[in-house]
This record gives C-alpha cells, sequence and structure tokens, in this order.
C-alpha cells in the first residue's frame, strides 16, 4: 500500500502542478490539498496522511502553526516543509517547530520524490535540503577539471568508497541523478576508475 500524501499551499497553480506530478509518479497516494492552516486541519484529522507537505509562507499564518497543530494533536503524520525561503533561521524555526524536513519550492521533481522517501524511511530524523540548495547556488564556482561543486563534492564521496546509493541517500537526490553526475565526473578527469580519479584530483 502507497503512502499517503497531503498538500498544504495557497497557491492554486503550484497545488495543480504537485497533484499532477504525485499522481503521475505514482510513489505516493495523493488524498488531497487544503488551501489555509484551518482546512488543513479539517482534512488531516479525516484523512490521517502519512506525510503532509506544507508551504512556509500562507496567506493567513505560517506552516509552523499547521506543524505545530500535528504535534499537539500527536498524530503519525510526517511533516515536511516546502518553500521558497533558503535562510538558515526559516529552516531553524520549521525544525524547532517539529517538522520532519525542509526542503525548496525548486528542488528537481525525481529528486524531492527520493527526499520524501528518506523522511517515511527515518522518520525520527530532520531532513535538510536548504544545503543542497545552496550547494546548487554555488556550483559554478571553479574545481579541478572544471567540475561544479556538486560534482567535485560527489567526486569526493566516490573516491571514500561511497555508492551511488549511499551518495543520493546522503545528500536527498535520486540515485539516477548521481549515476548521471558520476559520469560527467569521470568524462571530465578523463579517469577510468575511482583509483585513477581519487589520483586525479589528489585525493
Amino acid at each position: 500500500m502507497k503512502p499517503t500524501l497531503y498538500l498544504c499551499d495557497d497557491h492554486r497553480i503550484f497545488v495543480q502542478s504537485m497533484e499532477a506530478f504525485i499522481k503521475q509518479d505514482g510513489t505516493f497516494d495523493w488524498v488531497g490539498s487544503g488551501l489555509s492552516v484551518a482546512e488543513a486541519k479539517a482534512d488531516i484529522l479525516y484523512l490521517k496522511p502519512d506525510l503532509i507537505l506544507v508551504d512556509y509562507h500562507l496567506k493567513e499564518s505560517d506552516g509552523t502553526e499547521l506543524i505545530r497543530w500535528v504535534r499537539s494533536e500527536e498524530l503519525p503524520s510526517k511533516v515536511v516543509v516546502l518553500t521558497m525561503r533558503s535562510d538558515g533561521l526559516t529552516r531553524t524555526t520549521c525544525k524547532k517547530a517539529g517538522a520532519n524536513g525542509f526542503f525548496p519550492k525548486e528542488m528537481n521533481a525525481v529528486d524531492l520524490i527520493a527526499a520524501l522517501q528518506q523522511v517515511l524511511a527515518a522518520p525520527y530524523d530532520f531532513h535538510d535540503g536548504l544545503s543542497g540548495l545552496q550547494e546548487e547556488e554555488e556550483r559554478s564556482r571553479p574545481h579541478p577539471f572544471g567540475l561544479t561543486k556538486r560534482e567535485y563534492h560527489i567526486a569526493k564521496l566516490v573516491c571514500e568508497g561511497l555508492t551511488s546509493q549511499e551518495i543520493a541517500s546522503l545528500l536527498y537526490l535520486s540515485k539516477l541523478t548521481v549515476d548521471t553526475h558520476r559520469k560527467s565526473i569521470m568524462q571530465k578527469t578523463a579517469a577510468s576508475n575511482v583509483v585513477e580519479l581519487l589520483k586525479k584530483l589528489g585525493l
């Protein structure tokens, strides 16, 4: 049985886009959405979703009100903040309120699904997507062989012996995304294997 997912967001177009994507992807069972905290509370009490996504900025409140309510009701639902905010203060505020994760809305859709699966797999951890966003914003920073910051980070993890799946779990990426980065890394460095990559990067 697929885990159920509910979204609280006051942007109708975003809600419609998320609903279409979630239903097409098939990993989660979309059970509904609310445009306000009040609407979401009534739905959640009835639906009892496994996973709740909530925007930080809402017209009448912010996402932390819903998070605190879920915790006060002692509901088993996992709550993830999905927002355009990318500052540490907002992340910390959501974490203290009881959120299970904090992810940027501009996150790649496939990577988001992988991250949400990680939230359900490790419900007592706080899953932070902010560091990944910051890395993407700094991807133009020069690194050896023209590697982006994300590629260089993954290259170092590869050299430490981590598998693609382990790297995907660590960085909240899909395995496909990690494999694509690995292919690019090997091409840019002209390395034929991990040992050669380690020597070229001087790690």
